[in-house]
């Protein structure tokens, strides 16, 4: 592990906080080619970067306080030491989307438009502050005796599931595949709901590997989540993607009538 990836001017640079900035950059520019493919308002576009950087970045904290509150109670200083790792995506996510929600709102942005344009960013960007996870030794697996187990844990105790590479490489394929439906969408939205399913859906898998305590046993309190977004995200994709072809038809339909 490397917690501290180098040191400049004897200043640490903390490798889970370097990979959350490279994160948010290659997401942002990513999101800047696709508002400029859609003619979107660039001038906004650095407004909305900050505010769902900053509201994921506490809507996740907020919500691993939450979970480690018997822990934090007892050492209230390591609320804020965020070096040390310790974020929740699903709080995260909650509150980037509530408050990116009431920003578009509020500026008469293209919501579906751009939140299509943002999902494959966020697929991105999950797998590289997984990286960042590994290097600083946090969201580490099971102990293992696999051939691909290693040291992966601060605890440097046993060879361990790299489960932060798990969820590295399934959010980098998550990315692909996204980026390759860019151009299919069935409803404005589509791409943030689908990254919404798989990745929870790969979360779930990947849980069983990660050495954390059961929430409502045997799932803990990610998987109980992830199944929640699953069913609803799985229920919005099946309807949108029903009244999309239901328009499709009547558009047809018309076509046919008029010849």
């Amino acid at each position: 592990m490397r917690p501290v990836l180098i040191e400049v001017f004897g200043i640490p640079v903390f490798s889970y906080g370097f990979m959350m900035a490279v994160a948010f950059l290659a997401g942002y520019f990513l999101v800047l080619r696709r508002f400029r493919e859609l003619g979107l308002s660039l001038e906004k576009l650095a407004d909305f970067a900050v505010i769902l950087a900053v509201s994921g970045i506490i809507g996740a904290r907020l919500l691993y306080v939450l979970i480690g509150w018997e822990y934090y109670s007892a050492h209230p200083a390591q609320i804020f030491n965020l070096p040390a790792g310790g974020l929740s995506f699903h709080g995260g996510a909650v509150l980037a989307v509530i408050t990116g929600v009431y920003y578009v709102r509020r500026q008469r942005l293209p919501l579906g438009k751009i939140a299509d344009a943002i999902a494959p960013a966020f697929a991105l960007g999950v797998a590289l502050v997984r990286i960042g996870c590994l290097l600083n030794g946090c969201c580490y697996g099971l102990p293992s005796t696999v051939p691909w187990a290693f040291d992966s844990s601060y605890l440097h105790d046993v060879p361990r599931h790299p489960t932060q590479l798990y969820e590295s490489l399934a959010m980098f394929l998550v990315f692909l595949y996204l980026l390759k439906r860019e151009k299919h969408t069935f409803f404005p939205g589509y791409l943030l709901v689908l990254f919404t399913v798989l990745y929870s859906a790969s979360r779930f898998i990947i849980e069983f590997f990660r050495d954390v305590p059961e929430f409502w046993p045997p799932l803990t309190m990610a998987q109980v989540a992830s199944l929640f977004f699953i069913v609803l995200g799985t229920a919005v994709i099946v309807v949108g993607q029903k009244r999309f072809e239901a328009q499709k038809n009547s558009i047809q339909g018309e076509q046919d009538v008029s010849r």
